[in-house]
C-alpha cells in the first residue's frame, strides 16, 4: 500500500472523474494535502480507503492506520507542538510539507514517519473545524 494517492488514482478506483474528486476534496468530503500552495493534491492512504469504503468500493475502515498510542489535546496547535514538531526537528525537516515531499520522493520513509503523518492529518482536520 502506498502512503499517498493521487486524484487520478482515486478517480480510477471510485469511477468518478478527477474533477469530481477535486471538487469533493475542496468541499471537505475527501481529505487531502498539498505540499505546496496550488500544488497537486495528495490523498493519504487512510482517506483513500475511507472514501472508497464510504461509496461501497473498498474495504471497511480499519484502525490499522491510527497511531499506536492515544493522544489528547486542547487544540490543534497543542497537538502540532507536542506530536509533530519534535518529529520534524529530529528528522531535520523545516515543516510538514517538507516531510511530505520527502516521503513522496522516497516512499520507504513512510514507515518511519507514519505516526507523524497520521497525527498531521488529524491536526489539519481539527484546524479546519476550528475555523
Amino acid at each position: 500500500m502506498k502512503a499517498f494517492y493521487t486524484v487520478k488514482e482515486l478517480a480510477d478506483a471510485s469511477g468518478f472523474s478527477a474533477g469530481t474528486i477535486q471538487n469533493r476534496i475542496r468541499d471537505g468530503e475527501i481529505f487531502a494535502v498539498q505540499s505546496v500552495r496550488r500544488g497537486a493534491f495528495r490523498i493519504p492512504a487512510s482517506a483513500y480507503l475511507s472514501y472508497l469504503a464510504k461509496i461501497g468500493k473498498g474495504p471497511r475502515p480499519t484502525t490499522a492506520f491510527l497511531p499506536d498510542r492515544e493522544f489528547t489535546e486542547t487544540g490543534p496547535r497543542e497537538l502540532y507542538d507536542r506530536e509533530i514538531a519534535p518529529v520534524l526537528r529530529a528528522g531535520g525537516f523545516r515543516d510538514m510539507p517538507a516531510l511530505l515531499r520527502a516521503v513522496e520522493a522516497e516512499p520507504d520513509l513512510f514507515d518511519r514517519y507514519r505516526d507523524a503523518i497520521h497525527v498531521y492529518t488529524a491536526y489539519l482536520e481539527r484546524s479546519a473545524l476550528a475555523v
